[in-house]
C-alpha cells in the first residue's frame, strides 16, 4: 500500500469519527433546547434540573469523543495540514455547546425567574439560537467536500445571529425600564440574554471559519 493510500485511509477514519462527533454535538444541542422548553414553561425547578443534567451528560461525552479524534491525529494519522484543520474546527464548534450549557448553569445557579410578559421573546430567542445551530449543523456536514452551498448556509446563520441580536436588545431594553422587575433580577436577566446570544454569536464564528477553511482547501 502506498504511503499516500494509507493517509486517505486514515483521513477518512477521522470523518467518520468527526460526523459521529456532530451526532452527540446535536444530541447536545436539542437536550438544551428541551431544558430551556421546560424552564421557560415551569421555572427553574426539579424538571428543569434533570435537564440540565441531562446536557450536561450529553456534552460529556461529546467531550470525550472528540479528545479521542485528537488523540487520533496526535499520533500522527494525517498531514499536518489536515490535522490543524479539524482540530480547530473541532475546537471552534464545541464552544456552541459550552455557551449553551453555561447559559443552563446560569438559570440553575442563579434562579433566573422569566417575567410573563417577557416570555414571548426568550422563547423566540432560544428558538433562534437553536435555528442557528442546526444550520451550523448541516454546514458542518459539508466541511470535508467542496459544496456550492456552503455560501449561502453562512449568510443564513448571519441572518440569524443578526435576528438574535435584535431580540437581546429589545429584551434588554424592556428589562431595564420595567418597574415590575427589581435590580437584581434585571442584572440576572441581562446577563441569561446574552448567554443565549453568545450561542448564535458562537456559530456564526464557526461558519465562518468553515467558509474561509473551504476557501482555503480550493486553492
Amino acid at each position: 500500500m502506498r504511503v499516500f493510500d494509507f493517509l486517505v485511509r486514515k483521513q477518512r477514519h477521522v470523518e467518520a469519527l468527526v460526523n459521529e462527533y456532530l451526532d452527540q454535538w446535536n444530541d447536545c444541542v436539542q437536550q438544551f433546547r428541551r431544558a430551556m422548553d421546560v424552564f421557560l414553561e415551569e421555572g427553574p425547578g426539579e424538571e428543569f434540573a434533570f435537564a440540565v443534567k441531562q446536557t450536561h451528560r450529553i456534552e460529556s461525552l461529546a467531550d470525550d469523543l472528540r479528545r479521542t479524534i485528537e488523540q487520533l491525529m496526535y499520533a500522527k494519522a494525517l498531514l499536518p495540514e489536515s490535522r490543524r484543520d479539524i482540530m480547530t474546527f473541532l475546537e471552534t464548534i464545541d464552544q456552541v455547546i459550552n455557551r449553551a450549557e453555561t447559559a443552563l448553569f446560569i438559570i440553575l445557579n442563579e434562579c433566573a425567574e422569566i417575567p410573563p410578559s417577557l416570555l414571548r421573546e426568550f422563547r423566540n430567542l432560544v428558538a433562534r439560537s437553536v435555528a442557528s445551530t442546526e444550520s451550523l449543523l448541516t454546514l458542518a456536514r459539508k466541511t470535508f467536500t467542496h459544496n456550492p452551498e456552503l455560501t449561502a448556509l453562512v449568510k443564513a446563520i448571519d441572518q440569524k445571529e443578526s435576528e438574535c441580536d435584535d431580540i437581546e436588545r429589545n429584551l434588554i431594553h424592556k428589562i431595564f425600564r420595567s418597574e415590575e422587575i427589581d435590580p437584581l433580577q434585571r442584572i440576572l436577566l441581562r446577563d441569561l440574554i446574552l448567554k443565549l446570544g453568545d450561542i448564535s454569536d458562537q456559530a456564526q464564528h464557526t461558519a465562518n471559519w468553515i467558509h474561509i477553511m473551504s476557501i482555503k482547501r480550493r486553492v
